[in-house]
């Protein structure tokens, strides 16, 4: 089993309708958390990460709070490179750190995220981190629903790398007769009416 029918069966990729945080009414949901609960599948994405990356050099990992954080945790094992976290919100005692860890100033970071919508979270933490100081050229993100981010972040001179794309999932699926023509074809229409 490959792993769109893996993300399929752990029911990380749902059919149906659902509403979005927009109170949009989507017919797909995509909910990498529950990744968490799979070690097999999360070393299985951090090893195909890997592989996409591995003609970049970076001296740390920072996951986008809070799914980015543990795809960022999977590939620090994997590759054995020291993470770092951004905070979602400053803390008022203590230290007052907004990212915590050890870096140093033009330190080379590169920034996981599990999936862009409208990539306003990947920037923050991206001009977030940069205000630390840190080199950010590179994002890996591991399921691009193809809403224009990779531009976004071009503007802001960063390159994004997606594992998979969310148009490639939904035709292997159907391929694989997990989803219906009828279904394909009213979530590529939802899709497009998204990202226009």
């Amino acid at each position: 089993m490959d792993i769109y029918e893996k993300l399929y069966e752990i029911k990380a990729v749902q059919f149906g309708e659902f509403t979005l945080k927009s109170k949009i009414i989507s017919p797909i949901y995509i909910d990498l958390r529950i990744c968490i609960s799979y070690p097999n599948i999360l070393k299985e994405l951090a090893k195909i990460m890997s592989e996409k990356i591995k003609n970049i050099h970076f001296d740390t990992i920072c996951g986008v709070p809070y799914t980015g954080i543990f795809m960022a945790s999977a590939l620090s094992f994997e590759k054995n490179i020291p993470m770092i976290l951004k905070r979602k919100e400053k803390k008022d005692y203590g230290t007052k750190k907004m990212v915590e860890g050890v870096f140093s100033k033009n330190d080379r970071c590169l920034v996981v995220e599990d999936i862009t919508t409208t990539g306003s979270s990947l920037i923050e933490t991206i001009e977030s981190l940069r205000s630390e100081h840190l080199l950010i050229n590179h994002a890996i993100v591991v399921m691009d629903r193809g809403n224009n981010t990779e531009e976004r972040l071009k503007e802001i001179g960063c390159k994004m790398i997606p594992l998979f794309h969310l148009k490639d999932l939904l035709t292997h699926l159907k391929l694989k007769n997990k989803i219906s023509d009828k279904a394909h074809q009213k979530i590529i229409h939802f899709l497009s009416g998204q990202n226009s």
